[in-house]
């Protein structure tokens, strides 16, 4: 094998490893983004007033603070629901919805 070959392989197997990472690190956003998103439907239901937005800018933590990137990678994620590509993804609204019965 030539050393050509050799950095090839190296760069594929790279490439390779970090795209698989992007997909893991899109998916916990996707869960975070989902949480979030619970907590604000229920705060809103004890107080109509809260604001998620207003909430963020008080505690000093902007909502996109995963940057614009990851906030596009998760938006264009195939267009796909988090359990359709992972099978040990949990529902938590599901889940904490189904324990209250």
């Amino acid at each position: 094998m030539s050393e050509q070959d050799q950095q090839i392989g190296y760069h594929k197997g790279s490439l390779e490893c970090l795209l698989k990472e992007r997909a893991e690190l899109v998916k916990l956003v996707q869960i975070v983004t989902a949480i979030i998103g619970m907590h604000t439907t229920n705060l809103t239901k004890l107080d109509p007033s809260f604001n998620l937005e207003k909430y963020a800018e008080s505690v000093s933590v902007p909502l996109s603070s995963g940057g614009e990137e990851v906030d596009s990678l998760v938006q264009n994620n195939d267009k796909k629901k988090i359990h359709e590509t992972d099978a040990n993804f949990v529902n938590f609204e599901e889940h904490l919805d189904n324990s209250d019965k």
